[in-house]
């Protein structure tokens, strides 16, 4: 039996595969079509439990963070006395088994979303030499981005060590202790890591997503992480993993070419890469993700991310990208983190303000805003500059644009 399966160092627990197993090989299984456990290594036995019985489950959409466990019924395992391998075997050959989860929400209300082991699993990668793998989960365990890097992981019998949750020196003493190699989360976590101040070179995999990451943190990242291969992924609750580049350049694939198209600077994806949801709206077949792209190259169709739509902010009737002018503002060695979003005011309709994370107390409201003119046009420049002591994150480890 292989080793070490999971740590969790903000609840103490760590657990090998062969308490994983022995979990899974008992003769009957305690079972709730709602997954709502109390801890992660719970939700992942609840989870692959029902795989094996190909069960319609469902992660409790009602909380944001685990609770207690609701089990309601008594099923034989009808593959009681395998070991692992067989049980993951099993697992690769599912067809009928179903998980609902919610999309992120965070440009607006989380939709219900139904994925099946094949749509979950697209993008994950199986071979021996990925075998020595030990993963730094920075997703919140019940989204897409948490469950890929599970699958990921369990599949290859990888070690999983938590970091959701977890400050800035927890985080670089499981780097240390554990020998992480790989780490997979939004922008926002990373900045968490700033400033370099320590190099870990046993990360080879960094692979980032979920919002733009700038080129002045990617420099940043790479002094802590100097021998990791860098990967952008767009992926959604909606339709997975469904492009990967070195840089911010996504080029689509010949694979997923016909489902996918650029109307009017926003991204389409067909429902043949979409999961099942009634919440979801189609036209004609079509989801509007809401992306705003620019098409860096027509043939083969390559692009970069712009914004969410629904992010864009009206100021005075002209658009601001929040994501542009946190980016500038980021170009501020005294600048750590920082936030744009737009306010309600009763005479000019929306003001820009930004919140800032400073490494430098000496910087004033008056320094930020005299840089930021030297860089943009009047209306992108925050009138409110507000000097905070770090940057809330939703659930899903992005910030919240709501």
């Amino acid at each position: 039996m292989e080793g070490l399966f999971l740590v969790d160092i903000k609840e103490g627990l760590k657990k090998s595969y062969q308490d994983f197993f022995n979990d899974l090989n008992q003769p009957t299984y305690s079972f709730s079509t709602s997954i709502n456990a109390v801890n992660i290594y719970e939700l992942y036995v609840q989870l692959i439990r029902s795989l094996i019985l190909e069960e319609e489950v469902q992660f409790d959409l009602k909380r944001t963070e685990m609770g207690k466990v609701g089990l309601k019924k008594i099923y034989p395992n009808p593959y009681f006395g395998k070991s692992l391998d067989d049980y993951i075997n099993i697992l690769k050959k599912t067809t009928s088994w179903k998980l609902e989860m919610a999309t992120s929400g965070t440009t607006g209300l989380p939709k219900k979303v139904v994925h099946s082991f094949s749509s979950l699993t697209r993008s994950i990668k199986i071979n021996e030499h990925r075998k020595a793998d030990v993963w730094g989960l920075a997703y919140n365990p019940t989204h897409m981005a948490g469950m890929q890097v599970f699958f990921q992981s369990f599949l290859n019998k990888n070690t999983i060590i938590n970091l959701f949750g977890l400050n800035r020196s927890q985080i670089f003493s499981s780097l240390d202790e554990y020998g992480i190699s790989h780490i997979s989360a939004t922008p926002t976590f990373y900045k968490l890591l700033l400033p370099a101040t320590e190099v870990f070179k046993n990360v080879k995999q960094i692979t980032f997503g979920g919002e733009k990451f700038s080129e002045v943190v990617q420099n940043s990242m790479r002094q802590l992480f100097p021998l990791a291969k860098f990967t952008n992924v767009y992926a959604s609750t909606e339709a997975g993993a469904l492009f990967a580049a070195t840089g911010d350049h996504f080029t689509i694939s010949d694979k997923i070419n016909p489902f996918v198209k650029i109307v009017e600077n926003e991204l389409w994806i067909h429902e043949k890469l979409i999961a099942n949801s009634s919440d979801l709206q189609l036209q004609d077949g079509w989801y509007l993700t809401g992306d705003m792209v620019q098409i860096i190259i027509t043939e083969p169709i390559t692009f970069q991310f712009v914004s969410r739509k629904n992010e864009m902010i009206n100021i005075g009737g002209s658009k601001v990208n929040p994501n542009e002018v946190e980016e500038h503002i980021l170009e501020n060695e005294a600048v750590t983190d920082a936030k744009v979003f737009g306010k309600p005011n009763s005479l000019m309709g929306t003001i820009l303000c930004a919140d800032i994370v400073l490494n430098k107390v000496t910087t004033t409201e008056k320094d930020i805003k005299v840089f930021l003119k030297e860089r943009l046009p009047e209306y992108m420049v925050p009138r409110i500059v507000k000097f905070v002591p770090a940057i809330a994150m939703t659930d899903t480890g992005k910030k919240s644009r709501v």
